[in-house]
């Protein structure tokens, strides 16, 4: 009697995950990271086809640094972000760590560290937050803040 109890609230708790709006969220979320993901491959490629694709291109970023006279912001079009992605130069890496992604409906928010190298070598890291937008059924980025940081917070 006892091993049927379990077997029904193993039965329950699979119906649970099962349900479309928990898969559908799951598969929103895989998306959206994808979509981010897609974002840095696109910047070591130098893929400003990829790039225009999984940007909303008159939206802006920001990255916000500590400077001797306190804080430094400096920010930019993805428009320009992506002319400047047309010319040759460094390689660019960047990878994210332990993102929280968060959606409401067709947008999202995911927030993350990450480390950044340049041809090779170390650069720098920080916290990086992607503001998302979902339209014809496509995530895109609607905007990016990050950090700059040259000493890394392990999480």
């Amino acid at each position: 009697m006892r091993m049927h109890s379990i077997r029904i609230a193993a039965a329950g708790f699979l119906a649970l995950l099962a349900m479309p709006g928990h898969l559908g969220a799951q598969e929103d979320e895989s998306q959206v990271l994808a979509t981010v993901q897609r974002f840095f491959d696109s910047m070591t490629a130098r893929d400003t086809a990829s790039a225009r694709d999984i940007l909303v291109m008159d939206a802006t970023y920001f990255s916000v640094r500590q400077g001797t006279d306190g804080t430094v912001m400096r920010g930019s079009t993805n428009r320009q972000y992506v002319e400047q992605l047309a010319t040759p130069g460094d390689l660019f890496q960047e990878q994210m760590f332990n993102p929280r992604v968060l959606i409401h409906e067709d947008i999202a928010v995911v927030w993350t560290r990450y480390d950044f190298h340049r041809n090779g070598a170390f650069s720098h890291c920080g916290v990086d937050a992607f503001s998302l937008v979902r339209t014809n059924g496509q995530w895109k980025i609607a905007g990016i803040v990050y950090t700059v940081e040259r000493e890394c917070e392990e999480e």
